[in-house]
């Protein structure tokens, strides 16, 4: 039972991009010495706006360190954040359990403890059967201010759907995966309007 459930987590790594939806947590984790960079520039203008910098380390821990370039209210600044992953999530088998703290130096966006609870499901269409559905519920402070949820939906293996709701306002946008380790996204978020792309790898 403990090799079959082993196994169970270790084809689950393949799906799982790291402990983040598009701005919130989840209950996963990146995989041990994954490293995942993401910008997000402006929609319009095609100014940075969002850079993400992440790894996974211990098998259970991740840290990311996050830019803030031009937003308003705040100059360019650098937030640190780090989560322990205490069960991954597995498809069909298990939810998956994190505990972490963003902003963890309270520089910018308010320092946040949150507890994010993560299940993922299995589709069996030929177009997405590679690729689970995942829904996010947590609670958080800080920023949170209570709940927090999240969804990816896969249209296709290559094509999601991505919503969140951080308490306070809602973000929605789509996903492309055109191949393994590339992420190319949109989404929409009160005002702002972000395009970018994720990149990731084990090392």
């Amino acid at each position: 039972m403990r090799i079959a459930f082993l196994l169970l987590v270790t084809a689950s790594s393949s799906f799982a991009l790291g402990e983040r939806l598009l701005f919130l947590p989840m209950g996963d984790r990146y995989a041990n010495r994954d490293v995942r960079i993401e910008s997000l520039l402006d929609g319009k203008s095609l100014d940075h706006r969002y850079t993400f910098l992440g790894f996974g380390f211990g098998n259970a821990f991740d840290a990311e360190v996050t830019f803030l370039e031009g937003l308003g209210g705040h100059g360019d600044e650098g937030l640190i954040d780090f989560s322990y992953n205490y069960i991954p999530a597995v498809p069909d088998f298990g939810i998956g359990v994190s505990i972490g703290v963003q902003d963890v130096m309270n520089d910018a966006a308010s320092r946040s403890f949150y507890v994010a609870v993560s299940n993922r499901t299995n589709n069996y269409e030929d177009f997405n059967a590679n690729t689970p559905s995942e829904l996010t519920i947590g609670v958080g402070t800080g920023r949170y201010k209570g709940l927090f949820a999240g969804a990816r939906m896969p249209a296709t293996d290559t094509l999601r759907f991505l919503f969140e709701y951080d308490s306070r306002r809602i973000t929605s946008g789509v996903e492309l995966q055109p191949t393994s380790g590339l992420l190319l996204r949109w989404a929409v978020r009160g005002r702002e309007t972000l395009v970018g792309a994720t990149f990731s790898k084990r090392f």
